[in-house]
């Protein structure tokens, strides 16, 4: 929900041209109940030496709060042991994007996110994506996409062949 509320915000802000200095309270305003009540408490807490909040140390600040490090740690290992299964190449994209939108520092850079991406595809498309030696993610999922799709269609070729 957080990051949802986060996503939108940032979108409004791109949307509106909305000036550094102004989206931290533009979007404490919009916060609610609890969040309400949370971030004055941050505000009382806070030392008046400290420069004013900014967009990313606030989205921190509510990550942290509403992201505790148990679900951080959790997503973690869900990464390691993710693997494109049963899912499409869509679903599976979606899911290892997530956790890393999520958990940033579960991989170092494009390249390790394209190395840990491609080691969880299906074996048949592991094996067409990885003698290409791709450095970057982006790469990576474009030949999978390709090798799928060149699967599918060389099966329907053969099966349109044995029908006739």
């Amino acid at each position: 929900m957080v990051e949802s509320w986060i996503d939108l915000t940032e979108t409004l802000f791109e949307d509106l041209y909305t000036l550094e200095r102004d989206k931290v309270h533009l979007a404490t305003h919009c916060l609610e109940r609890a969040a309400k009540v949370w971030w004055k408490r941050v505000k009382r807490d806070r030392s008046s030496n400290l420069p004013s909040v900014v967009w990313e140390e606030f989205r921190g600040l509510m990550f942290t709060n509403y992201f505790p490090d148990s679900e951080k740690k959790k997503l973690q290992d869900q990464f390691l042991k993710l693997r494109q299964g049963n899912r499409s190449m869509g679903e599976y994209e979606q899911e290892f994007s997530y956790i890393i939108d999520c958990v940033p520092d579960v991989v170092r850079d494009n390249k390790d996110r394209a190395d840990w991406f491609e080691c969880g595809l299906w074996p048949k498309i592991y094996k067409a994506v990885h003698i290409v030696k791709l450095t970057t993610f982006a790469e990576v999922l474009d030949w999978a996409l390709w090798a799928v799709h060149g699967n599918a269609y060389a099966r329907a070729e053969r099966e349109s062949l044995e029908k006739e």
